[in-house]
């Protein structure tokens, strides 16, 4: 599901969980 939100959506998102979610969002928006 993740990778069906925009990507302003994961960005917000990853910020707001914590490091151990930023890990994967990170890895795929960076």
């Amino acid at each position: 599901m993740k990778d069906d939100v925009p990507q302003r959506v994961a960005v917000s998102d990853k910020i707001s969980k914590p490091p151990d979610q930023i890990d994967e969002g990170s890895g795929l928006i960076l």
